[in-house]
């Protein structure tokens, strides 16, 4: 309530256990206008479950506000060749579509990538965004480089639980570069916006060092 008395739109991610768990969390996100995306079975956001989402729309989006679904694919390896990932998602009728930049996390998508994406395979305009973490970095993305480690650069601040990702000193000038022709990249590729992510690494900080000491 109070990200939405500020203006906000909110989407929902869910995870769910059986089909009927993800049928109501649909109905949920429409009650509760926070369009989500419900997955029954595994918590990657790795594929395309359905062609036809829930609350389909033949209307055109342009606005966040005005979606009723969407679609986040994180990573893209399991799609095989980019065409296979473009026409995957081409042939889906979400109202916005949040994919990262690159496919397989090594080959970057072009503007023609993009352009296709925007249209609903019914045909009327939607939201393509970006995805851009911003609080740790994957030895697996475009950006890395070969002998980066922990504390080269100085910004890859320590390993997180997860092999191959890093937390990032988001204070860091040198970070924030990288950052800053990531989000050039994007725009040049003509995404309609970005969705950050890994936002929440300020806590891991905070219990290193919690702030009433």
């Amino acid at each position: 309530n109070a990200m939405r008395t500020e203006g906000r739109t909110l989407f929902a991610v869910e995870f769910c256990a059986d089909q009927a768990e993800t049928d109501a969390a649909y109905r949920a996100g429409i009650r509760d206008k926070a369009p989500a995306f419900a997955k029954p079975g595994g918590t990657a956001l790795d594929d395309t479950p359905r062609a036809h989402p829930a609350f389909e729309n033949a209307a055109e989006v342009l606005t966040i506000a005005n979606a009723r679904n969407w679609l986040p694919v994180l990573r893209s390896d399991r799609f095989g060749t980019k065409g296979k990932f473009i026409d995957a998602i081409a042939n889906t009728n979400y109202d916005v579509v949040v994919i990262d930049v690159a496919h397989r996390s090594s080959e970057l998508l072009v503007k023609t990538d993009i352009a296709r994406l925007k249209y609903k395979k019914l045909g009327p305009r939607r939201l393509v965004l970006a995805v851009m973490p911003i609080g740790r970095a994957y030895d697996w993305r475009w950006y890395w480089l070969r002998d980066w480690e922990v504390g080269n650069p100085a910004f890859l601040f320590a390993h997180d639980e997860t092999p191959g990702v890093f937390i990032t000193d988001t204070g860091s000038g040198e970070w924030r570069g990288v950052l800053g022709k990531y989000l050039a990249g994007i725009m040049d590729l003509g995404f309609d916006g970005v969705m950050f992510d890994d936002v929440g690494t300020y806590l891991w900080f905070e219990d290193l060092m919690p702030l009433g000491r």
